[in-house]
């Protein structure tokens, strides 16, 4: 009489249980090992698992036959998951019996990244004061885990200080006045960009900032009246004197143009040049300027914007000597200065003269015994 085989049923040994993955794991990472025992060694076996909610987790966790190791299929983003519980049933049979138990699978949250849309960016203004705005740069930052909050700063190296960027909307404006007139300021600034997030994720970008020159100051006289003397005998072309005018502006903005208005006069007696000498068109004389006449005229300095300041020119004929152009040492000439004073003055020196040698002349004739008898009349 020959004695039966009883078959020994399977069992697993670790289950139920449960397993924690992050999302964004690398596909095939190992999660869990089923563990059974049997003593029928020699026995084939199989291990199967199946979705028991939701119905999709196949499609994102598999088991190894012959190992019995859970890993996961497919990429995890918690963020885009219909569910973040798996749960499974698991089965290992033999030829006759088999077990089951419960895996659930927990997919956790993990802080990501967030990232500029670029990787450079680029803004332009005209220099300003503090305050101004220079604009926002369209950044575009994303950031997988929703409800997430970004932090924007920016890094412009000694520049860093002339620019504040708004944390969150990232629209930068002057934190310091910026002028390029001073001549110690780049017109083109480099800043790095960083976002960050609660968990001290990061992204970086480029910025570079286009600062313009702005036409933003006017030329102003120094003094702003003038008086000069010419005399009416002047030639044209004589230079009169200097009216002086300064800009703020560098460059092409802070070029002053001079001109005069003569529209008072009905007539363009003077010119100016671009120094600012005021020069005669003629010589009075011959022109409608009387001896001894003053006039007034206006002075303008302008720039390329167009803004300007205007000065008070008034001008004397007459004939006078000057030592300079300023409005503070021209004066008349002196008496023996005039030529016309000195002429009247020498004729009447040589007639006194005469009158001194005819009255000596008599004098010396008086002595005698006739006494001054000849020159009396006789009757």
């Amino acid at each position: 009489m020959s004695s039966r085989h009883i078959n020994d049923p399977v069992h697993i040994t670790n289950l139920p249980s449960s397993v924690t993955v992050t999302e964004n794991a690398d596909v095939g990472t190992s999660l869990f090992k089923v563990a059974f025992t049997d003593v029928d060694v020699t026995q084939a076996h199989s291990i199967v698992i199946t979705s028991a909610n939701p119905a999709s987790g196949t499609d994102y966790f598999a088991i190894d036959y012959p190992t019995g190791i859970i890993t996961t299929s497919s990429v995890l983003n918690y963020e885009t998951l219909q569910a973040t519980t798996f749960t499974f049933d698991v089965t290992v049979s033999d030829p006759v019996t088999s077990d089951m138990g419960t895996l659930t699978i927990y997919v956790a949250n993990e802080n990501e990244a967030p990232a500029f849309g670029l990787t450079s960016y680029t803004l332009s203004a005209s220099e300003g004061n503090a305050g101004k705005v220079i604009g926002t740069p369209s950044f575009g930052v994303t950031d997988p885990d929703s409800g997430e909050t970004a932090r924007l700063t920016m890094d412009c190296g000694t520049e860093t200080g002339y620019f504040h960027m708004d944390p969150t909307s990232g629209q930068v404006s002057f934190q310091s006045d910026y002028d390029l007139d001073l001549g110690t300021l780049p017109a083109t600034v480099s800043c790095t960009v960083t976002v960050t997030d609660s968990g001290s994720l990061t992204d970086t970008a480029d910025l570079t900032i286009s600062i313009n020159d702005a036409n933003d100051n006017v030329p102003t006289f120094s003094p702003t009246s003038y008086s000069f003397y010419v005399s009416y005998y002047a030639d044209a072309g004589t230079t009169l004197g200097y009216v002086t005018a300064t800009d703020g502006d560098a460059g092409p903005n802070g070029v002053i143009t001079f001109t005069l208005n003569q529209t008072s006069l009905g007539d363009e007696f003077f010119a100016i040049d671009s120094s600012g000498a005021i020069t005669l068109k003629a010589s009075p004389s011959s022109m409608s300027l009387g001896y001894g006449t003053s006039v007034t005229v206006t002075s303008l300095a302008s720039d390329v914007g167009g803004n300007e300041d205007t000065a008070r020119v008034t001008i004397i004929i007459s004939e006078t000597t000057t030592t300079t152009t300023t409005t503070t040492t021209d004066r008349y000439r002196t008496f023996l200065e005039d030529s016309r004073n000195v002429a009247w003055v020498v004729a009447a020196g040589i007639a006194a003269i005469a009158c001194v040698v005819a009255a000596g002349y008599v004098l010396y004739t008086c002595h005698g015994e006739n006494g001054c008898s000849q020159f009396m009349r006789t009757w």
